[in-house]
Formats: C-alpha cells, structure tokens, sequence
C-alpha cells in the first residue's frame, strides 16, 4: 500500500484530497491514467493477484507456527488469543491449487470454529464448520461441532442432521458412541422443545451442551 501511495505525484494527490464527492469520476479516470502507464504498478497487481505472494504473506512454516501457537492457546482456555492464531495461520496458509492442503485448511477452520463456540459465537462457528466440511466433507468433528452450535440456538432439526451426519463418518468406536449419546439427548431435547408454546420458549442454559467432548484438531 505505502508503494502504490509514493507512485502518485504531489499534483495528484492535491487533486484527490481536495475533490468533492461529485468529483470522483474524474479523480479516479486521472489517477487511472496515470498508474496504468507504470510498469511498477502492473508488477505490484500482479504480486497482489498471486496467492503465494501476496500481502498476506504466504508462509507454510509461519502457518504451522501459528497453528501451533493457537492450540497452545485453546489449552490454556485462551479462546479469544487461539482464535487470532488460526485467523493468523489461514492467512499464511498457501491457496494455490497445486499446493493447498485441504485437510489442514478444513482443520485450521475446525479449530475456529470450536474456539468460536467456546466463545459463546454460534452463528460463526456454523460458518466456519461449514468452511471446514467444504474443504474436507467427510470431517466428523466440524459436523458434530456444527450440530453442537445448532443445539445453542435452538435449531433442533439441522442439530440432529448434523449429528447424524458425524455418526456416519466418525471412524472411533469411542467416537460413535459420543455422538450416539449426544444425538440421543439432542433428539429428547428438540421433543421437549416442541411440547411448549412457542411464546413460552427460554433457552435452559443447563440444557444447552456448548462444550463436548471432541478434541481440538492438531
């Protein structure tokens, strides 16, 4: 950004903070014109379009420490500082095709999600859950942890599919039974749910599982 800025002379750049919003048509045709016409501009664009250069700074060894650093941090209860860390490693993380790692993509968001779950960020740790099974579909723990979050909010019917989900492809016989239990309690919890009036409805913080006992993906 500071090398795009010194590329536009003194001229120029009295021209933009002076301009009105009116103005912008022509402040942006002439900054256009200007930039376009240097090779260093096209270099730096073409920087910024390559994934493995780019402002992020594409890093395999810095995402691995970071996603070191934020197990570290999860460990210690440290959610809000594991979060930053695997935002950090997802950054570093190369996205070219022909060097991605879908299964650490897919972790590195898992592990988000769970962080973001244990920060009570349900609707975000969906979002991430449904990152991570993009990037790897038959990840039981995203599904289970995607379930757990629907269970927070009450959407008993995606809860019990996700459940479902992560039963069939959990490969544990520790694992199954997990899932089996949670799935079981899910499904009475969503029955009790639907015997009271919908105006009546308060979310039981005692009933609503937000930890389990998945592990964090390393």
């Amino acid at each position: 950004m500071e090398k795009l800025k010194a590329m536009i002379p003194d001229h120029l750049k009295h021209i933009l903070v002076s301009s009105a919003a009116d103005d912008l048509p022509f402040t942006c045709s002439a900054l256009f014109d200007h930039l376009q016409l240097s090779h260093q501009f096209h270099q730096i664009v073409k920087q910024l379009s390559d994934p493995d250069v780019t402002t992020c700074g594409k890093d395999q060894l810095a995402a691995t420490q970071w996603r070191t650093n934020g197990n570290a941090a999860f460990a210690q209860g440290d959610y809000q500082q594991a979060l930053n860390c695997y935002t950090q490693a997802l950054r570093c993380t190369p996205l070219s095709m022909d060097k991605i790692d879908k299964s650490i993509v897919a972790t590195l968001h898992f592990n988000r999600a769970f962080a973001l779950r244990k920060m009570g960020m349900l609707k975000e740790s969906i979002r991430d859950c449904s990152r991570a099974i993009k990037f790897h579909p038959s990840h039981s723990k995203a599904w289970y942890c995607k379930g757990q979050a629907n269970v927070g909010l009450q959407n008993f019917e995606d809860a019990i599919n996700d459940m479902h989900t992560a039963l069939a492809f959990e490969e544990s016989s520790l694992g199954k039974k997990q899932v089996r239990c949670e799935l079981e309690r899910v499904v009475e919890q969503s029955k009790r749910a639907k015997e009271v009036p919908e105006c009546w409805r308060v979310i039981d913080q005692d009933d609503i599982h937000i930890g389990g006992k998945f592990s964090l993906s390393t």
